[in-house]
């Protein structure tokens, strides 16, 4: 994985830990957020009445905000993979 593999070995050679929690956030908000867009897509070919347009058209913004929140943290994910990236090439040289 590009993040384990982007993370710089201690002077010792091991692999020091850094947390996941970007890639696991970013990952669990998009699936997430594609479940609710199928379900939202279901719920507007059903409606036939008003309150049930309604009820799909709030269940659409709710996706939608799950949608933002994914990019969000896909902005947050990229930037600290390129952090990553960045300190182990700039980073004094180990033997390996």
């Amino acid at each position: 994985m590009a993040w384990r593999a982007s993370v710089r070995r201690a002077a010792d050679s091991s692999h020091p830990r850094v947390s996941t929690a970007p890639v696991t956030a970013w990952w669990l908000v998009w699936v997430l957020s594609t479940l609710c867009d199928s379900a939202v897509e279901q719920l507007y070919k059903r409606a036939d009445t008003p309150e049930g347009l309604a009820v799909a058209s709030s269940s659409g913004a709710f996706s939608d905000l799950l949608t933002v929140a994914a990019a969000v943290l896909a902005v947050v994910f990229v930037r600290r993979l390129t952090a990553l990236q960045h300190a182990r090439v700039m980073g004094p040289p180990t033997d390996r």
